[in-house]
């Protein structure tokens, strides 16, 4: 797994790479929102269950 450093500051910051996280940081990044950091444990959406 590769680790990137975090940034000191952030404009948003959304907890949890899951459907709703990465949509709302999409959707911000649409609106033009810069600085935005998204986190996740492990693989954005690993925690959603299969359909």
């Amino acid at each position: 797994m590769t680790r990137i450093a975090l940034p000191s500051q952030a404009r948003v910051v959304v907890v949890g790479g899951g459907v709703i996280g990465t949509s709302v940081a999409y959707h911000l990044g649409l609106l033009g929102w810069q600085d935005i950091v998204l986190l996740e444990r492990d693989r954005l959406t690993s925690g959603t269950p299969p359909a």
